[in-house]
């Protein structure tokens, strides 16, 4: 009976254990980096010429904050990333796979505080600012197991249907 198996039968707590240890991989995102970064891009089909002019640009920006100049400020004023330079180039946080290879790659080298050198990605030339990192941690099997009650029950009931099916 349906109802028996979604609400009368309530998973054991061995059941939400093993539930939440095969799939804990899932609840973990091992590292979030927040960047900054101003954009200068070049298109798909820039020719050389267009292409020097951003990375000439890109590197006279760079000069600039070494030599001092606010990087938020630089990025409001002449990055080309519609989303972030009104945010002085914030991004907020990604792990892997989420940004452009190039990027991730610079974005993981760096430490926080630390600028790069105008990198190249498949949108023009980015400088990249590190503002903070974080690991997020597993949370605890306490905090979650009211979450994972349903999950089993639903499970329970997909595997009655497809033994009805059957």
């Amino acid at each position: 009976n349906v109802k028996e198996l979604t609400t009368d039968q309530q998973p054991s707590e061995e059941e939400l254990k093993q539930f939440y240890e095969e799939r804990s991989s899932l609840y973990v995102i091992p590292e979030e980096r927040r960047t900054r970064h101003i954009l200068i891009n070049v298109d798909a089909g820039a020719s050389e010429e267009q292409t020097q002019a951003a990375k000439k640009k890109a590197e006279d920006l760079h000069k600039q904050i070494v030599e001092g100049a606010d990087f938020e400020k630089l990025a409001k004023d002449h990055s080309e990333d519609p989303g972030s330079a009104e945010l002085g180039g914030d991004i907020g946080f990604f792990g892997t796979g989420s940004l452009d290879p190039f990027y991730e790659e610079t974005m993981f080298r760096l430490k926080v505080g630390e600028i790069s050198e105008p990198v190249k990605s498949a949108f023009g030339y980015h400088i990249i600012k590190l503002e903070d990192s974080r690991k997020r941690e597993l949370p605890k099997f306490d905090d979650v197991k009211e979450q994972i009650r349903p999950a089993i029950q639903n499970k329970r009931l997909q595997e009655y249907v497809m033994e009805l099916r059957n």
